[in-house]
């Protein structure tokens, strides 16, 4: 399953100023915007942290970040870690499932991947837990 719609979070650096990034989720550029200075494809945790250090380094810079998934704002298995498991079932909205290619290595098996569909990427639907693999796989 592959989550189609894109959202396009526009952070307007101007406002650091105060400390805090002004940003708006949009499914199309504003028609007021015909450039930016800046492309960020991904609004998981690198690309959420290069925009931010982007703009704090430059106030004069317009940052664009380009999501596939959707916002994360009162998503209930966001919010809960109780429920984080939910983003790993068929049909999650907040994951995305990427079939990888063949391999003899998994006996002929196309793995599924998962991976955040979501502003804030992997880190907003796995509460930060991570699989390290065995010494054997790097041996």
């Amino acid at each position: 399953m592959i989550i189609s719609s894109r959202h396009l979070m526009y952070a307007v650096t101007g406002a650091l100023a105060t400390a805090s990034v002004a940003a708006a989720i949009h499914t199309e550029l504003p028609p007021s915007i015909s450039e930016v200075d800046v492309i960020i494809a991904g609004g998981g945790t690198a690309g959420s942290v290069i925009a931010s250090r982007l703009a704090e380094a430059s106030q004069e810079l317009s940052i664009l970040v380009i999501e596939q998934g959707g916002d994360s704002f009162n998503v209930t298995n966001v919010i809960y870690p109780a429920l984080f498991e939910r983003n790993t079932l068929p049909g999650s909205n907040t994951a995305l499932f990427w079939k990888a290619n063949r391999s003899p290595q998994l006996a002929g098996r196309e793995p599924i991947v998962e991976t955040g569909g979501i502003l804030g990427g992997g880190s907003s639907i796995n509460w930060m837990v991570y699989t390290r693999g065995q010494w054997d796989d790097f041996d």
